[in-house]
């Protein structure tokens, strides 16, 4: 699915904000995983310091954890600029848990199930559900 910007403005903000990110992970990850990698192969493969067993696992696990630390930054910086981005662009709420317990409490639009929310009748999911068109959105449909 392509995305089609509405106006310039978020096109640019969209723009830095790749940047942005781009500059922050390059210099973060250069700068920790250079140094880990660096530290993990001059003192594993320097013959004049041999390392047992145990040391090398210690530096395995913490290659293994910082691997897994940064996937978690990651992830959670793509999904703060998506959240800004669809914010901007007007197609959804920068706080979800807000909107969604306004609309379970005060509209009467939503009840809770489990962890979740189901709308109160099929009636108002089918209305909502055809208010949406994807060009209201600068959605374009993809070309087959």
């Amino acid at each position: 699915m392509v995305i089609v910007f509405a106006s310039v403005e978020n096109s640019l903000f969209a723009v830095a904000l790749g940047l942005l990110y781009g500059v922050f992970v390059g210099i973060f990850y250069g700068i920790l995983y250079g140094i880990l990698l660096g530290l993990d192969d001059h003192i594993i493969h320097n013959k004049q310091h041999p390392l047992d067993s145990h040391q090398a696992n210690v530096i395995d696990r913490t290659n293994i954890r910082f691997r897994m630390f940064w996937w978690d930054v990651k992830i959670h910086i793509q999904s703060i600029a998506l959240r800004i981005t669809l914010y901007r662009a007007g197609i959804a709420p920068i706080n979800y848990s807000k909107f969604l317990t306004y609309c379970e409490q005060d509209l009467l639009f939503l009840r809770r199930a489990g962890g979740s929310f189901i709308f109160r009748h099929r009636y108002l999911l089918e209305y909502f559900a055809s208010q949406y068109t994807p060009e209201k959105y600068g959605y374009r449909p993809e070309s087959e």
